[in-house]
């Protein structure tokens, strides 16, 4: 599977597909320079084994409201609106990157 760049809206349903049901804890977010996070996501958290990797450039600041503190959490959907990208859970979690524009990647690890 190829690496996915995304830098327009219409991209983020192919993004998506690549991550929707995969998991991720929140505690290993990494930040790079200020401007890139990174979650590594997990098709089984108890496996260890990374499945994809998915890269925000042009961080411009992250917004966390994490009320349920379970630590893993599973992604839904990528969600775009005007300078902020957010990733939906099915378990209560605000997970928000303001940019300064959409561009992003996807890596597949297997």
């Amino acid at each position: 599977m190829p690496r996915l760049e995304v830098r327009t809206p219409s991209g983020l349903l192919e993004a998506t597909d690549r991550i929707h049901d995969l998991w991720f804890d929140l505690d290993d977010m990494l930040g790079q320079d200020g401007s890139v996070r990174v979650l590594v996501l997990y098709a089984d958290h108890r496996s260890g084994d990374a499945s994809q990797i998915l890269v925000v450039r042009s961080v411009l600041g992250v917004d966390v409201e994490d009320t349920e503190r379970v630590g893993w959490y599973d992604v839904n959907e990528l969600v775009w609106a005007e300078g902020t990208l957010t990733v939906t859970t099915g378990i209560p979690l605000r997970l928000s990157f303001r940019v300064s524009d959409l561009n992003m990647s996807v890596i597949h690890c297997r």
